[in-house]
């Protein structure tokens, strides 16, 4: 068969049946075929969009996310998702080809090789037309066995080659590192140093939810008599635990900036201890540091660690537990007794409401009342900007793997097209998109691919018409700030221009339409909540 039509087999026998694009010369051929065999080839409107899209769709399958684009402008819009992509490592293949070598001088010849370095990803060129389905078999494999990204050129000129398909579906399973090659004298190691703490910590990230290691990790921290602490991609690990002292950093509440302070020992779980959760190192400054994690990759990205592990993190703490308990070694409670109270005791944004000004709405009232009215069973997907402190403290995420940021690459943008993703992976629940007021004017004519799937997704603007961070980065510089403000269109009029469903909230009491849209599925509802760009939103 001809190549295009056996590249659309191949990637539904690896399991790929959704796949993300917008289709040129490069790749329509395959795409087309795709969809004619039964694939759900999902059109976006920008290419860089389409990568986002693959990207918010691995992150919440766990599994390959696959994009498609076109040479030239095509590869050059998808630089910025790809790159985040990279950040997140998210296990990705981006799928382009080198334009028609019969025309040297083709107007969208460019260096895809150049494209992959610069991002970061991994790049393969298929030499031959007989090597295209093999290459993109172990291209699919092997992103989801490294977490990096792939840049596959399949060059045009192959596509109408004639190939020989031989049929092999194999799924697409992430490996994790077992326990057999863990040294008893790590454990032993690492078991002396917490015995010995006076104050431990529990820090956990997202690799303990991959790991499933969530119920193991409790039972560790209360034989240790040690508070609970989160990153950021770990938020909804521990809800409702008396001892979860919450986000670990410069989010943190001021409990868990106390139980930090204090405490004399960190055991780091299924974290990449990046320099936002531990503020550059100096949260971890003068403590004896324990750090276990799956992947050999963030272990070599610190080194803040008096003991690293690699091992599995279930398996690991597992053995944690098995020797203190057959060492009768429970430690006491006073400490995390002590924090219990404090965590009941405190009550964030207290006297907020004496600074409500009328018309606008403080993001972190703004963010607290979304929490209430939208579905307890969603996933959240932020873009990136100022409007990030006070959604990462009050929205809550009940599990951790329900919850991703579109914010490695620091781009804003690239919310939307991530939280399509994660809505096309999961229709049946309901995807909730923060993002900014500039974040959302870049990358509101997506709202057009959500509307035409009829998905289940909510965008809710910070809109403080402003670039936020930069608004407030000028004032830090004795500059004016107002050089940041801008006047933008109605995002609802927008919305609805777009076939969906908009919202304006001017004070608390218009979140109460809001929860008739939501109740109602009018989806996707775009809300545009009003705020004041002069607003101190520092203050948890």
């Amino acid at each position: 068969m001809k190549a295009y039509i056996a590249i659309a087999q191949a990637l539904l026998d690896a399991g790929i049946t959704e796949m993300f694009g917008l289709m040129g010369d490069a790749n329509m051929l395959y795409a087309a075929s795709y969809k004619e065999a039964g694939g759900v080839f999902v059109d976006a409107l920008h290419e860089g969009a389409s990568v986002s899209m693959a990207d918010g769709y691995a992150r919440v399958t766990g599994t390959v996310g696959v994009a498609s684009v076109t040479h030239g402008p095509g590869i050059t819009n998808a630089l910025t998702a790809f790159t985040e992509a990279v950040r997140a490592r998210t296990p990705l293949v981006l799928l382009c080809g080198d334009t028609p070598s019969r025309i040297p001088e083709h107007g969208q010849a460019f260096d895809l090789a150049a494209v992959a370095t610069a991002a970061g990803a991994e790049y393969v060129r298929s030499t031959r037309a007989q090597f295209v389905l093999r290459d993109l078999r172990r291209a699919i494999r092997r992103t989801a066995r490294t977490r990096r990204p792939i840049l596959l050129n399949v060059p045009v000129d192959y596509l109408l080659e004639d190939v020989e398909l031989t049929p092999t579906p194999r799924p697409i399973v992430e490996e994790r590192l077992p326990l057999s090659d863990l040294e008893s004298d790590a454990v032993d190691g690492a078991l002396g140093l917490l015995v010995s703490a006076d104050r431990p910590l529990v820090l956990a990230g997202r690799g303990v939810a991959l790991a499933g290691a969530e119920e193991s990790v409790v039972t560790l921290a209360g034989l240790l008599g040690a508070p609970l602490a989160t990153t950021l991609l770990g938020r909804g690990l521990f809800a409702g635990h008396p001892h979860n002292v919450g986000l670990f950093g410069g989010l943190g509440t001021p409990v868990g900036e106390r139980a930090i302070a204090a405490a004399d020992c960190i055991l780091v779980l299924g974290a990449s201890l990046s320099r936002h959760t531990t503020e550059a190192g100096a949260l971890l400054e003068g403590k004896t540091v324990i750090y276990c994690d799956a992947d050999a990759a963030n272990l070599a990205r610190t080194d803040e660690a008096t003991v690293a592990i690699q091992a599995d993190v279930k398996g690991f703490v597992d053995l944690l537990i098995e020797a203190l308990e057959a060492a009768d070694a429970r430690r006491p409670t006073s400490a995390v007794t002590e924090i219990a109270g404090e965590i009941e005791a405190f009550r964030p944004l207290a006297g907020l409401a004496d600074q409500e000004q009328p018309g606008v709405v403080d993001m972190r009232s703004a963010v607290r009342a979304l929490n209430e009215i939208l579905p307890r069973d969603r996933y959240v997907v932020t873009d990136c900007g100022r409007f990030q402190r006070p959604v990462f403290r009050h929205l809550e995420v009940l599990e951790p793997l329900t919850f991703t940021h579109a914010v490695h690459f620091g781009s804003i943008g690239l919310g939307l097209a991530t939280g399509i993703g994660a809505s096309v992976a999961d229709t049946s629940r309901t995807t909730v998109v923060i993002a900014g007021d500039g974040g959302a004017m870049q990358s509101l004519l997506e709202l057009h691919t959500a509307v035409q799937r009829g998905l289940p997704l909510i965008i809710a603007v910070l809109n403080d018409s402003s670039y936020g961070a930069e608004y407030e980065k000028l004032g830090d510089y004795g500059q004016d700030p107002t050089h940041a403000l801008y006047t933008w269109p109605d995002l609802a009029v927008l919305a609805e221009a777009l076939g969906a469903t908009g919202r304006t909230v001017r004070a608390l009491a218009d979140f109460e339409a809001v929860a008739g849209d939501i109740e109602a599925g009018r989806t996707p509802l775009l809300v545009d909540i009003v705020c004041d760009a002069t607003a101190d939103i520092k203050a948890y």
